[in-house]
């Protein structure tokens, strides 16, 4: 969950409202990072990004094992339904888990039907109070971090400093353009930088692509050049082609000229840096790092999560030095 730019004490890194966030999650990453020397102090959180909540998490987990082999092979994180639950309005977002009565409020509104849901896939039901507390505290641990992300951004652009939003997902999982139903349940495409990030199309400069020489893929879905030879078998180890979430393989295939042309079209992107044979294909890369040097004392930049992970670069640029960086 938090952005790469972490890593960089003169990065703000900010996750934006298209994110949905399991508190969780993102504390066990705070502390990680903490007991790593990493100051985590500029991490900044939309107060309206979604939360995932543990009914979601077995929602997601109950629903795969009840479609067996016609599963989506999804990572079992509750993923989908927190973007179901937004679509449905019954959601609920960061700014909700601060005031404990709004916070028993939404849930005694949403649990019902949840627990209804769960018992049908014979998976075990949630009480009220005990989620209430658990969020409560979640809220209570990342109160200094919340902050109006758009604000943030829009502040920055306004100050003439750069702003990044970097994604890690490809274009074929996105839910509209990708092969759907196997994809993920957001806009993977560049695209999905302004909604998830609060930015205007126009104020988008440019549109990095990132590829390597071969394609991969977790989960289900059709994969028609899948490499299940020794030549799969090597890239997969000199790649380290594994899950980052799950640690389930990914699967390998040739990249074909097609498939490219046409997510560069959907991405709209101006650049496309290739990664090669060997490298360790991360999650996210710490972009906003190798950004060109700013007209600003400082050098400050910011760097955020826009929601849809999407292997795409939007660099928005401001009229003057200084950056701000964002990731997807």
């Amino acid at each position: 969950l938090v952005p790469s730019g972490v890593l960089y004490p003169h990065i703000t890194s900010v996750i934006g409202n298209g994110v949905v966030v399991n508190p969780e999650t993102l504390i066990t990453e705070l502390d990680m990072l903490t007991t790593r020397g990493i100051d985590v102090s500029r991490v900044r959180v939309s107060r309206s990004a979604h939360v995932t909540m543990p009914y979601n998490v077995a929602l997601d987990r109950a629903t795969e094992a009840s479609l067996g082999d016609a599963k989506v092979g999804t990572t079992g994180r509750g993923i989908g339904p927190t973007y179901g639950d937004r679509a449905w309005r019954l959601g609920l977002r960061m700014e909700d888990l601060l005031v404990r009565e709004v916070l028993r409020d939404r849930l005694a509104r949403v649990l019902p039907h949840k627990n209804r849901m769960l018992e049908a896939l014979e998976a075990e039901p949630f009480e009220i109070e005990a989620l209430v507390d658990q969020a409560a505290a979640w809220g209570e641990r990342l109160a200094p971090h919340l902050d109006d992300s758009t604000w943030l951004v829009q502040s920055a652009l306004g100050r003439g400093e750069h702003v990044l939003l970097e994604g890690a997902q490809g274009t074929l999982l996105d839910i509209d353009h990708g092969s759907y139903p196997f994809v993920t349940s957001s806009n993977a495409v560049a695209g999905g930088a302004c909604t998830g990030g609060g930015i205007g199309p126009l104020q988008v400069d440019e549109v990095m692509g990132v590829m390597k020489a071969y394609a991969t893929r977790v989960g289900s879905g059709p994969f028609p050049t899948q490499l299940r030879d020794e030549i799969g078998a090597g890239i997969a180890e000199r790649g380290r082609e594994v899950g980052p979430t799950t640690g389930r393989p990914r699967r390998r295939a040739g990249a074909g000229r097609r498939s490219r042309r046409r997510c560069c079209r959907r991405r709209g992107a101006g650049r496309a840096p290739r990664r090669g044979w060997g490298s360790r294909a991360p999650r996210s890369r710490p972009a906003a790092s190798s950004a060109p040097p700013t007209g600003q004392a400082d050098g400050r930049r910011s760097q955020g999560s826009v929601g849809a992970r999407s292997g795409l670069l939007p660099i928005c640029r401001g009229s003057a030095g200084g950056s701000v960086a964002g990731s997807g």
